[in-house]
């Protein structure tokens, strides 16, 4: 677990037994980029950021995927992901930290009811059901 907190192995193993972490697959980055798009452009995430944009940068080989606002212009962020990690759930769990960037915990509970949150609109409500009871099963609520 080198890197990753014992909190970070919990929230992936949870999304693991819930079905989202890996759930549907993009062909293109374009494809992933068109999801991110269509997210930010969503009254629900309208009313929780100022981010309107989010740029989806796609890196070859093994790079951490992570997702962040930009510094300098509140209205943008960032997610970088790799060739493996194009999926909507591993999109969706770096978008809720666009949207949570300012939280002082990296996956507290803002973090998870955002995340959560995110899923319900894409997945739909079954999805982020199965998600908050893995969440709660791993003590993580």
């Amino acid at each position: 677990m080198s890197g990753v907190t014992r909190r970070q192995h919990e929230i992936y193993k949870a999304e693991i037994r819930s079905g989202v972490a890996w759930s549907g697959a993009y062909i293109l980055p374009a494809h992933a980029q068109a999801a991110l798009d269509a997210l930010v452009k969503t009254a629900w995430w309208r009313r929780r950021t100022k981010v309107r944009h989010i740029e989806l940068r796609w890196k070859p080989g093994n790079v951490f995927c992570y997702g962040h606002q930009d510094t300098e212009d509140e209205a943008r962020g960032f997610i970088t992901v790799n060739a493996a990690s194009l999926a909507p759930g591993v999109l969706f769990h770096e978008a809720a930290h666009v949207l949570t960037y300012d939280e002082a915990e990296d996956h507290g509970p803002r973090w998870m009811r955002a995340y959560v949150g995110i899923v319900e609109r894409r997945f739909g409500a079954w999805a982020s059901e199965l998600l908050q009871e893995a969440f709660e099963e791993a003590g993580l609520w």
